[in-house]
């Protein structure tokens, strides 16, 4: 089980605490006030300091008075605060009550060494109504108290996989795994045949999958039986983790610019099933070989977009996926949705072409790759 730092202290920092025991978190405590002083001794917890907490997986403050230093802020550490999107910094209620104010919140954010400027992880909004007293407001505030912080949780420690297929590309596989394990927590290889990735696995934790290899007559890969694989391999992957994504091993997902990653698509994303809107990336006349040691995309110049979407693809899902052959639509799909496919925050690069001179899609309409895109692989 996880480790936990709490700091914090009145009413609302012992109900935060006591959701975190009985959630059965390893909880060490900084002492905020007698009330969580006391609270250590009913739950015999550790008391600790900054310079004694050890090693942890979170801290978590809620109503601490001390601003941190920033010399501390070493992994995750992050703040509940109420009313944080109006009033910042110290004593938040008695501007709200001095405000008559209604619309009231509670928030966790990501600490940073400028006090309440975090990015924020979690907002739960509820509306109040004019109160007198620090009393009304948090009877009113307790239950959003343990929303938010359940939200919280679940977000910061999201589980998901990811998967793919491979006969013998192992260029590409590598370049698959470097990327992937940077956003997901287990990647599975499904091979066909022995595929011999010993020196992969020293580098990379990734789980092997054999299956024996079929006729080409029968599509080999790319066979019904192959589909039939890996539906049934995310659905049994599902039962364990929030996510799931399925790419073939050219295939490489990256968010739009206005997220800072996939982990960050995955904690703010609402969609159960996110389709990825295609694009081909090609070597173009002048451009020379890739060189795998370097970025990727700052080796290309272009892609290319069919507009009858044929390169989009239904790959990361927190559902089961009810594929067709080739994983480009959902059943019961018309033609007219599969074309309809864009602006879903997430693109889906095809790196087939990328090393040769591609002349196959000349009628298709060519564009920059933007430049932020570049950065991401």
């Amino acid at each position: 089980m996880k480790t936990i730092i709490f700091y914090g202290r009145a009413q609302m920092g012992a109900v935060v605490l006591s959701y975190l025991v009985a959630k059965g978190y390893t909880v060490k405590v900084i002492r905020g006030d007698e009330i969580i002083e006391e609270l250590c001794r009913y739950y015999n917890l550790e008391i600790v300091n900054l310079d004694t907490m050890g090693e942890f997986d979170l801290f978590i403050c809620c109503h601490g008075k001390k601003i941190i230093d920033e010399k501390y802020l070493k992994g995750k550490f992050i703040n509940i605060h109420p009313c944080l999107w109006k009033y910042k910094g110290h004593d938040p209620i008695k501007r709200y009550i001095e405000n008559k104010d209604i619309e009231a919140s509670v928030e966790s954010h990501y600490m940073v060494k400028e006090v309440d400027a975090g990015e924020v992880i979690t907002r739960i909004l509820f509306e109040t109504p004019i109160i007198n007293s620090y009393g009304e407001f948090y009877n009113l505030a307790l239950p959003h108290y343990l929303q938010c912080i359940d939200g919280t949780l679940k977000r910061i420690w999201i589980k998901n996989a990811a998967i793919t297929r491979v006969r013998d590309n192992m260029v590409m596989l590598e370049l698959w795994l470097s990327y992937y394990s940077r956003y997901f927590n287990d990647l599975y290889v499904i091979t066909y045949g022995e595929l011999g990735a010993d020196k992969l696995l020293e580098k990379y934790k990734f789980t092997i999958i054999e299956q024996p290899d079929e006729d080409k007559d029968t599509g080999g890969i790319h066979s019904i039986k192959s589909l039939a694989l890996i539906s049934e391999t995310q659905k049994e992957l599902l039962r364990d983790y929030d996510w799931d994504l399925y790419s073939d091993a050219d295939e490489f997902v990256v968010p739009d610019p206005k997220y800072k990653d996939l982990k960050d698509f995955m904690l703010k994303s609402g969609e159960k099933q996110t389709f990825c809107e295609g694009y081909e990336v090609y070597q173009d006349e002048g451009e020379g070989s890739i060189d795998y040691s370097k970025p990727i995309l700052q080796q290309r110049k272009y892609w290319v977009k069919d507009e009858n979407g044929s390169y989009n693809k239904p790959l990361l899902s927190r559902i089961e996926s009810k594929w067709t052959h080739g994983f480009h639509r959902l059943k019961d799909m018309t033609d007219d949705e599969a074309k309809a496919i864009k602006d879903t925050g997430l693109y889906l690069l095809h790196l087939r072409d990328i090393d040769k001179e591609n002349t196959i899609h000349a009628s298709f309409k060519r564009s920059e790759i933007p430049a932020k895109i570049r950065m991401i692989l």
